[in-house]
């Protein structure tokens, strides 16, 4: 048995995120579970609905997986007066990078770009015996 999970709502906006872990870095986009849209999720917006404990919690999955590169799904859900953050999908590793621009489903371009930025960063730091650079941040699109 599994619990249904019922998402709190913000405006137009699902309280289900997708979130990226990139070798210390957090980075989250609101995630629409019937149409499978992505949208980058703001510093305002997070600021605004309180929804900084999604970075802690990806950094929680990162320390008990031992995982340095990954997606996750978190949702935030109120049941009886109570805000609830879900950890729904722990790992997703591989995750899926298509592109916003080449499917209604993918992930937004400019959010692929910095991912790629990154592992280039860290293939070429292992590739001269460097360790990764482990940031921990949390990085916003807009």
């Amino acid at each position: 048995m599994q619990e249904l999970v019922v998402p709190e709502w913000f405006n137009h906006r699902m309280g289900w995120f997708r979130v990226f872990y990139l070798f210390g870095e957090v980075t989250a986009c609101w995630w629409d579970t019937r149409t499978q849209h992505y949208a980058p999720l703001t510093l305002a917006e997070s600021v605004e609905h309180g929804l900084e404990p999604v970075a802690g919690m990806a950094r929680e999955i990162a320390a008990a997986a031992q995982m340095r590169f990954f997606s996750t799904e978190i949702a935030l859900t109120k049941k009886g007066g109570r805000r609830r953050f879900l950890s729904i999908d722990y790992v997703n590793d591989p995750f899926d990078t298509t592109m916003q621009s080449h499917s209604h489903s993918g992930v937004p371009d400019r959010l692929v770009r910095h991912i790629a930025e990154r592992l280039a960063d860290t293939t070429w730091r292992v590739e001269r015996g460097l360790r990764p650079a482990e940031r921990p941040s949390v990085w916003f699109a807009e």
